[in-house]
């Protein structure tokens, strides 16, 4: 999409944040891009930028908006919305991958996802089904991954 309008403003605790406006060749909506992301993504946030935004729909607000996660730049997006992310298993619980898989589910995306379970000095990897179980590699993927214990990710 292309950024049409770029709107700086200051949370109440005086944080930067971003209203943007997004259009392509269906249509235009609003887009929020909070502190944290603001600031990892600050440099890309101008009028007439073209990228791909990664986020969730708002609707509690009469017209629905998108609550941004991630922007990705054009010259970019080929590299990091496709490819595979390795998740290394210490820990194969049943725990474990009950949380592995919602975090998934949650996530779904085009990027390919392999299973390396370690254990006794070896190692097996299981590449996930991409229909099923592929993500999208966002950083709230990789934040959600982190807090399973016994999981940890090589991008």
């Amino acid at each position: 999409c292309i950024i049409e309008e770029v709107q700086r403003r200051r949370s109440k605790r005086g944080d930067t944040y971003f209203i943007l406006k997004l259009a392509d060749l269906t249509g235009a909506i609003n887009a929020t891009v909070f502190p944290k992301t603001a600031a990892k993504h600050k440099d890309i946030l101008r009028k007439d930028a073209i990228v791909f935004v990664v986020g969730s729909v708002d609707t509690s607000r009469e017209e629905p908006s998108l609550l941004v996660e991630q922007i990705i730049p054009i010259e970019e997006a080929p590299k990091r919305l496709r490819g595979k992310v390795d998740i290394l298993l210490n820990d194969v619980s049943e725990e474990t991958l009950t949380a592995l898989k919602e975090v998934l589910r949650r996530n779904a995306g085009s990027c390919q996802v392999r299973l390396v379970i370690r254990g006794d000095g070896k190692s097996a990897t299981i590449r996930l089904p991409l229909q099923e179980f592929g993500v999208a590699a966002t950083e709230r993927f990789f934040s959600a991954l982190s807090e399973i214990a016994g999981v940890s990710v090589r991008r």
